[in-house]
């Protein structure tokens, strides 16, 4: 969710109107009280805590992208979906649900500047559509390549060459040499890149030991046909019972049911990474997926990256000995 980091394109004066279109729009009955509490909220105490329901329930990042960036994330999961209603098909946002984040393109231009600024980083983008309120909010796969388009136009950034899946098989060497350094692992077109992820339904909670089984669960190498692994450090409490009224029981941040585990779960995660991470195959990229980003993380993975390169070129040097010695 890395355009959850604002919701300033949610007018007040619209909070109302979306949330009766969410609590229509979903079929589970948990995600209908999430919407109806919102509702209840307004009535009861005014729109700032329908507002404060609406950061509690979809913000899950609190800096920029460009911040972000800079704190070492290169992987961004977005999900660029029309504003819930909207039967005009205007702008793209990313979509948490029914709550619309970041404008879509302004996210590409931010992404564009900066990797012009930093020549020799690359940056991963996987766009999706999970979790939407209503199929309706889903764009084509040419409405998102115009919006790309777009994006190079407004910020006059062309240069940097567009990658896809098959562009993990090449090296770095080669991708830097060809300014191949923006890659889309899109879980929308079709030519999808299949994502290895922990992943499940189980993730719905406030207990950090689900979080470690999951991650316990995963292979070292991916099954046939994935194209990459994904690890998932994040819980979402919003669905826990109980989170739903606590995140309108104040005004405050601290009431927000997704940062009241980061410290909790990161604590746990990141043990559990430093101590088991080592064991993935290098011959795929692995990306590990955080909400709040924070440099820590960045650290680490640093860390491991290095590892990971002395692994995979020991393995290709014994391979060369064995071939040599045949």
């Amino acid at each position: 969710n890395a355009g959850m980091n604002t919701i300033e394109n949610l007018k007040i004066s619209k909070i109302d109107e979306i949330c009766r279109k969410g609590c229509n729009s979903y079929q589970t009955e948990k995600n209908r009280i999430m919407t109806q509490t919102c509702l209840s909220a307004g009535r009861f105490r005014g729109p700032k805590a329908v507002l404060r329901s609406m950061v509690n329930f979809g913000m899950c990042q609190k800096d920029t992208i460009t911040t972000m960036l800079d704190l070492g994330n290169r992987y961004f999961d977005f999900r660029p979906g029309y504003m819930l209603g909207d039967d005009l098909r205007g702008k793209i946002f990313h979509q948490h649900s029914f709550v619309p984040g970041l404008e879509y393109r302004s996210f590409l231009i931010e992404v564009l500047i900066w990797l012009s600024k930093n020549p020799s980083e690359f940056v991963v983008i996987s766009l999706r559509f999970s979790g939407f309120a209503n199929d309706d909010m889903k764009p084509s796969v040419d409405v998102l390549d115009n919006e790309l388009a777009e994006a190079q136009l407004e910020s006059g950034i062309n240069h940097i060459k567009i990658g896809s899946k098959d562009d993990m098989k090449n090296t770095i060497k080669n991708l830097l040499e060809s300014n191949t350094r923006l890659i889309f692992l899109n879980g929308i077109s079709s030519r999808q890149a299949s994502k290895y992820s922990s992943y499940s339904d189980a993730y719905g909670t406030a207990d950090v030991s689900t979080i470690i089984t999951a991650l316990d669960s995963m292979k070292a190498t991916p099954p046939p046909g994935y194209d990459y692994v994904n690890l998932q450090l994040q819980g979402t409490a919003t669905v826990v019972d109980g989170a739903i009224l606590n995140s309108v029981a104040t005004l405050s941040d601290t009431s927000s049911p997704l940062l009241s585990t980061k410290a909790n779960f990161d604590m746990k995660t990141y043990a559990w990474l430093r101590k088991n991470s080592a064991k993935f195959s290098p011959e795929y990229l692995l990306v590990f997926t955080n909400d709040f980003v924070d440099s820590v993380l960045s650290m680490y993975v640093k860390d491991l990256t290095k590892e990971r390169f002395k692994e995979y070129l020991s393995a290709r040097l014994n391979l060369l000995h064995t071939t040599i010695g045949v």
